[in-house]
C-alpha cells in the first residue's frame, strides 16, 4: 500500500491519480465485506441505490383445478401466500442487511482513502469547510482527492502550469503490460488536467478556420460546418485534436499499422481520422484483439 498514496497537485501525481484509484478501489473490493457495492459507488461517483434490488411479495397465482373443492383450494393458496411470505420476508432481511453493510462501509472506505494520503493531502483535505463530511464519505472525499491530486498551480507560475499540463499530454504512452481500457483513463485524466488550466474553451484558431479541407468529404459537410457556431465548430476540431493525441501515445507496435494507415488515407486527401477519442478507442480495439 505504501506504493499507491495521493499527494497534492503535481504533472507526477496527476498522472498516478488514476492508478492509485484504481488500485484501491479493487483492495476494497476484496478485502471489505462485501466491497463490491461499494466499490461500483467509488467508481461512478455515486451512491448505490438499492431500490430496483428490493423484493416484491409475489401473488400465490394459483387457479382452482377441475374438479377441486372450495376447502383444498383454500388450502392451497393458503400454503403459497405462507410459502411467498416466507421467502418475501427472507430476501427483505438480506436486502436490508446488504444495505448496512454498505454503510457501515462508507467511513471505512473513507479511513481508507485518507490514510493512503500524504500528510500534506491530508492538511488540504482537513482545511475544507466540509471536512468533517468528508471524512465519513469516501465518495465525496474521493472526488475532493481528485481536486487537490490534478491541481498543480498553487506554487507555479499560470503559464508553466499550462506548459506542463500540454507537456504531459503529449508525451503520455502506453505502457507495455498496460490495457488500452487503463491506459485510456489515464489519456481521459490528462486531458482533463491539461483543460482544468488551459480552460474548456481552449482552441487552435487557425485548424477551426480551416477545418472544412481538412475534415470534410464533401461541399455539403463543408457548408454545414460553417454554419454552425463557433463554439460547436471549436468542440468539432478540438475533439478530433484530443483523439490524435490519442492515436500517437497508444502503443505503436501494437497499433502503429492504423495509425500508418490512417496518415496514408490523410496524404490520399481521404478524411478518416476518428473524430473523438471515444471514436479512436473504438477504432483500436479491434487491432488489439488480433494481437493479443
Amino acid at each position: 500500500m505504501s506504493d499507491y498514496v495521493y499527494h497534492p497537485g503535481s504533472v507526477k501525481s496527476a498522472a498516478e491519480y488514476v492508478k492509485i484509484t484504481k488500485y484501491l478501489i479493487n483492495h476494497i473490493r476484496i478485502t471489505f465485506d462485501e466491497g463490491e457495492a461499494i466499490g461500483d459507488a467509488l467508481r461512478d461517483r455515486k451512491e448505490k441505490d438499492f431500490a430496483p434490488d428490493k423484493p416484491v411479495l409475489q401473488k400465490h397465482g394459483l387457479t382452482k383445478a377441475q374438479g377441486q373443492s372450495d376447502d383444498d383450494f383454500k388450502e392451497d393458496v393458503e400454503n403459497a401466500k405462507q410459502a411467498n411470505l416466507a421467502t418475501f420476508k427472507y430476501l427483505m432481511s438480506d436486502h436490508q442487511r446488504q444495505i448496512r453493510v454498505y454503510k457501515s462501509n462508507k467511513p471505512k472506505a473513507a479511513a481508507l482513502l485518507s490514510r493512503q494520503c500524504s500528510k500534506d493531502m491530508q492538511s488540504k483535505l482537513q482545511e475544507r469547510e466540509n471536512w468533517p463530511i468528508l471524512e465519513k464519505d469516501p465518495i465525496l472525499l474521493l472526488n475532493a482527492i481528485q481536486e487537490h491530486s490534478l491541481n498543480y498551480t498553487e506554487t507555479k507560475h499560470p503559464v508553466i502550469t499550462v506548459f506542463e499540463a500540454l507537456k504531459s499530454l503529449l508525451n503520455i504512452k502506453q505502457k507495455d503490460d498496460e490495457s488500452l481500457t487503463d491506459f485510456t483513463k489515464r489519456h481521459k485524466a490528462a486531458m482533463d488536467v491539461f483543460l482544468s488550466h488551459a480552460g474548456t474553451s481552449f482552441m487552435f484558431p487557425k485548424l477551426i478556420i480551416n477545418y472544412p479541407e481538412y475534415g470534410t468529404d464533401s461541399d455539403e459537410e463543408a457548408d454545414a460546418y460553417k454554419k454552425l457556431q463557433l463554439e460547436d465548430q471549436r468542440k468539432i476540431v478540438m475533439d478530433m485534436f484530443f483523439s490524435i493525441t490519442y492515436l500517437q501515445s497508444v502503443d505503436q507496435s501494437k497499433c502503429g499499422s492504423l495509425v500508418e494507415g490512417l496518415h496514408s488515407q490523410c496524404s490520399l486527401d481521404q478524411k478518416h481520422y476518428p473524430p473523438t477519442v471515444s471514436s479512436a478507442t473504438k477504432a483500436k480495439s479491434p487491432v488489439y484483439s488480433q494481437v493479443g
